[in-house]
């Protein structure tokens, strides 16, 4: 990662000074979240040890060290302690390429502890979805009796909102920043231009369940002229990632998960949120036969070891599971 200023060429310099000229030069960089979490990884973490420590006396040894350190406090994750390793790697690789290290300590595996997978969250079945989308459209309904908004409630959009996410598989980064000219209706999918990654810049299909949601959706809006944000903020700004989940996702999953219950039903799993519906709209795309190559397009991923984790479970469901979803999706029958 190329620094904009002058490149430092000082042999002694301490990891503190690397580390926040590394930070400075390329957080413009990263989006405002990542900006966050790697400041709070060096402030908090990585200075507080390494900070003193001249480039050349940070080893395999010390990091060794640091790691302990962090798991003898308890107040980490082993996954949270391997985040800040990772980090410290990233600088230290950059001091490698500029030549004032003659190796990185901090990578490789085993400078890493061993951190358990957690568990796969999704919304396995139609039953689950269904759930999820109803209670979002009785919110919509709560909230258009007073006038479109309640007194915390926003637009009126949370079930066009989360069938975006169930059935579009977008992040909440690639959600917010959707417009209406990402969306071509004729040509039935969703261009997501807001990506992290160049895998990510992709095209998502428009299934025909979320394509009614959507144009449902832009009637009811008189501001939806190309250029306007497609969930767009009381003011017609970019929403705030956490309102959508106070005002939308979180109190549908609360209705959804009562309804079921007094329906006699398993409420949908505990620890889902907003991304783990990315990996419910995977699941979708299998059980209606979509390749698992296009899947992994569509999701905007790099790496297939996700989509083939989720392609080996989805061959797993019973027919009538899989022709279900696909009368959700709107597609009828299993096959494209």
């Amino acid at each position: 990662m190329p620094f904009t200023g002058s490149k430092p060429t000082a042999p002694e310099q301490t990891f503190g000074e690397f580390a926040w000229h590394w930070f400075e030069a390329s957080r413009l960089e990263w989006r405002p979240k990542t900006q966050l979490d790697y400041s709070w990884q060096l402030r908090c973490h990585l200075v507080p040890f390494f900070g003193q420590h001249t480039l050349s006396q940070i080893t395999i040894a010390e990091v060794d060290r640091y790691r302990h350190s962090l798991l003898a406090t308890g107040k980490l994750s082993a996954s949270s302690i391997n985040k800040t390793i990772t980090r410290l790697a990233q600088i230290l690789e950059l001091a490698l390429e500029y030549g004032l290290i003659e190796r990185n300590p901090a990578r490789g595996r085993r400078r890493k502890l061993r951190a358990a997978r957690p568990p796969a969250i999704w919304l396995d079945h139609a039953k689950q979805i269904e759930a999820l989308l109803s209670a979002a459209a009785e919110l919509d309904r709560r909230a258009a009796e007073h006038g479109g908004r309640e007194h915390r409630g926003g637009p009126v959009y949370r079930r066009a909102l989360l069938s975006t996410l169930v059935l579009a598989g977008l992040r909440m980064g690639e959600l917010i920043e959707l417009r209406w000219r990402d969306l071509d209706f004729t040509g039935k999918r969703i261009a997501v231009q807001a990506a992290k990654t160049d895998a990510g810049i992709r095209h998502v299909e428009m299934l025909p369940a979320l394509q009614a949601e959507l144009e449902g959706h832009r009637a009811r809006r008189a501001d939806a002229g190309p250029e306007e944000f497609v969930f767009a903020s009381a003011r017609g700004s970019r929403a705030i990632h956490g309102n959508i989940r106070r005002r939308a996702f979180d109190p549908a999953v609360q209705l959804a998960n009562r309804n079921l219950v007094q329906a006699g039903e398993v409420p949908l799993p505990q620890g889902l949120t907003p991304h783990k519906l990315r990996h419910t709209f995977a699941s979708i795309l299998i059980a209606i036969g979509v390749d698992p190559g296009s899947v992994m397009e569509q999701l905007g991923h790099a790496d297939p070891g996700f989509t083939l984790r989720v392609y080996r479970h989805g061959m797993r469901r019973d027919e009538a599971s899989r022709e279900r979803l696909a009368r959700l999706v709107g597609v009828g029958s299993t096959g494209r």
